[in-house]
């Protein structure tokens, strides 16, 4: 789901769509799509911009609004007051976090340096403009987790299979890219989120116009 939803937002965000190629033409050079390139990690890692775009879209479109969901075992009391009984399920709002002025990376003062979009401004560059922050180029990449970002959870709990995930969507993309024009179909907007839940789904009747460049 994460790629379906990285693709339909290019769809209906084309401006990005000639970077993100100029960027692969960049690591991989004229051959990028003939299947004559090596796309390992290090060249994967290296498309900045692509990273940047997929970071902001699983930010933009949650799989889920809450994340980790667990179960109290045993009845406790918080430091700050709050009672937990035995068997009550508790959860991050994850997606709250992502959308909020008050997590710190969204902050107007995060850096003097550089101009953060506010969180509710979809910016497919805001994570590659903040690596180019003096002591910021090894944080806010597509599998890095923290306390702002929570698409994989956080800590000894964070998923294991978010680096290979992200390769495999990465080589995907850039054979997409390199390949491939595609647009939303007859200028329709595309389809929206829908909430079952906590979670979310797209429309699955939607559908792209897609040819061979």
């Amino acid at each position: 789901m994460a790629l379906t939803k990285v693709v339909w937002e290019l769809a209906k965000r084309p401006e990005y769509i000639e970077p993100l190629r100029a960027e692969m033409h960049d690591v991989f050079g004229p051959e990028v799509g003939t299947g004559a390139i090596c796309m390992n990690k290090e060249a994967l890692s290296r498309l900045q911009k692509l990273d940047s775009f997929i970071r902001e879209v699983q930010r933009w479109c949650p799989s889920t609004f809450v994340t980790p969901s667990r179960r109290v075992m045993k009845s406790m009391k918080l430091s700050n007051g709050i009672k937990l009984s035995k068997g009550t399920s508790i959860a991050v709002p994850a997606h709250a976090i992502h959308m909020s002025e008050e997590t710190p990376i969204f902050s107007p003062d995060f850096s003097s340096g550089f101009m953060n979009p506010a969180p509710l401004i979809f910016d497919g560059f805001r994570y590659s403009n903040l690596r180019s922050i003096k002591g910021q180029k090894s944080h806010h990449q597509a599998a890095t987790t923290g306390p702002d970002y929570l698409v994989f959870n956080h800590g000894k709990h964070a998923c294991p299979g978010r680096f290979f995930a992200i390769c495999e969507i990465k080589m995907i993309l850039v054979e997409l890219l390199a390949k491939y024009d595609f647009r939303l179909e007859d200028g329709k907007p595309g389809p929206e989120l829908m909430r079952v839940g906590t979670e979310t789904r797209l429309d699955t009747k939607a559908c792209l116009e897609i040819r061979r460049r």
